[in-house]
């Protein structure tokens, strides 16, 4: 069973509904089912099946093989891609609220070793950005000559680095355990080589999302208000893994946005990018 919704030309959330046969261990009985892209089904052991599309899967289990020990997430116990299946540790906790940004602290101090332990490349800064305006200009209402004189009144580091990350990481994707000092960090359906900063940025990227908050980045570029604080102390934390030093940089957000508007092709998180990347260059 497979329960999903749809959006109408109305707007209104319209559930929907289908059926799918599927093969599973005949010594694993679950008991109950939550669908989303994936879905997940609970054994009474405290273990969970997890199936859900090949890619997804693939990825989530390549990530066990890249998380050190220092990140706390479920273990998973056995997989079979082909068959569409693993199975995995049940994660007991709650979810932070949308603007509990110490749950995100929490994770990047797990995720730290992570990034660098598997860093993979060096960019040069001045050639990411010139390949991302040349590319959102193709595809947004800003023009390639317009966002290449904008993000030259900004501060960048020489290079940024690429390293494993989890790709997907907001407030959903984190767990408070027993005790609120320590986080789960779940889902590695989007884990990935890529930038480190995408790892930094999305969290506040999704609180816009949720709050419809529009200034949240043009604080940080502006480096004023709550937010530059924020954007202050996760450079203390990661600075060294994204740019290997922990000086803030006014045009990082900035970057961050036109690798999103870039990445996250057609969705409600590039038009707020857009949205966001506007707010910036109009309060620069």
């Amino acid at each position: 069973l497979s329960i999903g919704r749809k959006r109408s030309l109305t707007n209104y959330l319209i559930p929907s509904i289908s059926k799918k046969s599927i093969n599973v261990p005949e010594s694993f009985s679950f008991n109950v089912g939550f669908i989303r892209h994936k879905a997940n089904f609970l054994k009474k052991n405290d273990s969970v099946l997890v199936m859900g599309p090949k890619e997804a899967l693939y990825r989530d289990i390549r990530a066990s093989f890249m998380i050190p020990k220092s990140v706390n997430t479920p273990n998973i116990l056995r997989s079979n891609v082909q068959e569409g299946y693993y199975i995995k540790d049940y994660e007991f906790g709650r979810n932070p609220d949308v603007d509990d940004f110490s749950a995100v602290f929490l994770a990047y101090n797990q995720l730290e070793q992570m990034y660098e332990r598997n860093k993979k490349d060096t960019l040069s800064t001045e050639h990411v950005l010139s390949d991302l305006c040349e590319q959102v200009g193709s595809q947004s209402s800003f023009s390639e000559d317009e966002l290449i004189s904008s993000v030259q009144s900004y501060e960048f580091p020489d290079n940024i680095n690429k390293s494993f990350i989890h790709g997907d990481l907001f407030f959903r994707n984190l767990l408070f355990r027993k005790w609120a000092d320590e986080v789960s960090i779940i889902d590695w359906s989007w884990s990935r080589n890529d930038f480190v900063f995408a790892d930094v940025y999305l969290p506040i990227h999704m609180y816009c999302l949720e709050t419809e908050d529009k200034d949240v980045f043009s604080q940080m570029v502006s480096k004023n208000g709550e937010f530059h604080d924020f954007h202050s102390r996760a450079v203390r934390e990661l600075g060294e893994q994204m740019y290997n030093n922990d000086k803030v940089y006014s045009g990082m957000p900035i970057l961050y946005l036109l690798y999103s508007m870039a990445t996250y092709s057609d969705s409600e998180l590039t038009r707020l990018s857009e949205e966001l990347l506007d707010n910036c260059i109009d309060s620069d």
